[in-house]
C-alpha cells in the first residue's frame, strides 16, 4: 500500500520532465486532521519541483 507521500513521488517524478509549470490542485477542508497534516507535507515538495499549488477548500 502507498503513502501519500510515496504516490505524490510519483506524480512528481511524472511532472518532473514536463518544461512548463504544473498546477496541482488542493482539496482541504479546515476542521480535517488529514488535511492539515497533508498541507504540512505538499508545500514543500511542490516547492522544488516547480509545481503550482491551487488551494480549493470543501464548501
Amino acid at each position: 500500500m502507498f503513502s501519500f507521500v510515496s504516490k505524490l513521488f510519483i506524480f512528481a517524478e511524472i511532472l518532473d520532465g514536463w518544461n512548463h509549470m504544473q498546477k496541482i490542485e488542493f482539496f482541504f477542508e479546515f476542521a480535517s486532521t488529514y488535511s492539515y497534516l497533508s498541507v504540512m507535507r505538499i508545500e514543500n515538495l511542490l516547492r522544488d519541483l516547480n509545481v503550482e499549488i491551487l488551494w480549493r477548500p470543501f464548501c
